[in-house]
């Protein structure tokens, strides 16, 4: 039997991010930033890009209208990965009805261990690694939820800006 590699995170309760609304009812364990970056390069250098019709990288993505800047658009390949709102995290609980809400918060910044598989795996707008840890999976059940939860836990890394592609539409130019 292979033994995983482990890390840690911080246990977080009703996280809070600059671009998304606070999600009252969720925890999760914030991981550092360095897991984003270690696959960063990786993702950005392998994955499809889609051609697009921009007037700079920052606003291709705001739709916004290109006749009050007097910039004319040009051919870009347009494609960037972000780290989640929250940063590379696992979510353990996710807004769920708690049974029994008196240990919500009795663990707030603690450090938890975890293992997890280093293979990648993606969807079409999320990056993320399996990860295995019962001390999660012990805090759901002391609050009344069931012990797995409906989407496994995983460590999310890293968000396709643009959703990835596919192979369908014959006017785009995938790389």
């Amino acid at each position: 039997m292979t033994t995983l590699p482990t890390a840690t995170g911080r246990l977080r309760y009703d996280p809070t991010a600059p671009s998304v609304a606070q999600k009252p009812g969720w925890a999760i364990l914030e991981c550092d930033m360095g897991w984003y970056h270690l696959y960063k390069y990786w993702l950005r250098s392998n994955l499809p890009r889609e051609w697009r019709m921009v007037v700079d990288a920052d606003r291709a993505y705001a739709g916004v209208d290109n006749r009050k800047f007097k910039i004319e658009p040009k051919l870009a390949l347009v494609g960037r990965v972000d780290p989640p709102a929250w940063g590379p995290h696992i979510s353990i609980i996710r807004g769920e009805r708690l049974p029994d809400s008196r240990a919500w918060r009795r663990y707030d910044g603690t450090v938890v261990r975890f293992s997890y598989n280093p293979e990648l795996r993606y969807n079409d707008n999320h990056f993320w690694l399996d990860v295995q840890c019962n001390q999660l999976l012990d805090l759901r059940e002391e609050l009344g939820l069931r012990r797995e939860p409906r989407v496994q836990l995983h460590l999310t890394m890293a968000v396709w800006a643009l959703p990835v592609p596919r192979y369908v539409d014959g006017d785009r130019k995938v790389m």
